[in-house]
């Protein structure tokens, strides 16, 4: 399903896409959806110190087409600054049946 909303559901939104796609290495619940440049984040003036940050529009968008799927998870966008430059990442925190319910199909 995440690989279907990096591809598919990003080149819909926003005819592209995304930048990437990355499992935690601290939390088997947790992904990311890395993109460098957020269209709702264009023309507002981000920094880390400020946690205002429209990509969290996007990140209700995320979290409605994986619970709608029955992917129990809660998604929230976060900044962070990598080589000098900010990112926005959706971190994608999956419940744990949901996890529970993939060990089970592998």
């Amino acid at each position: 399903m995440l690989q279907f909303i990096n591809n598919n559901v990003w080149k819909m939104l926003f005819n592209k896409q995304a930048d990437g796609l990355q499992k935690s290495t601290d939390d088997p619940h947790e992904y990311r959806i890395i993109e460098n440049s957020p269209i709702f984040n264009k023309f507002i003036p981000l920094s880390k110190l400020n946690s205002f940050n429209c990509a969290s529009f996007t990140a209700g968008i995320i979290e409605g087409f994986l619970n709608s799927a029955d992917f129990r998870c809660k998604v929230s966008a976060a900044l962070f600054e990598i080589d000098g430059i900010l990112k926005t990442y959706y971190i994608i925190k999956f419940d744990e049946n949901v996890i529970e319910r993939d060990n089970e199909i592998k």
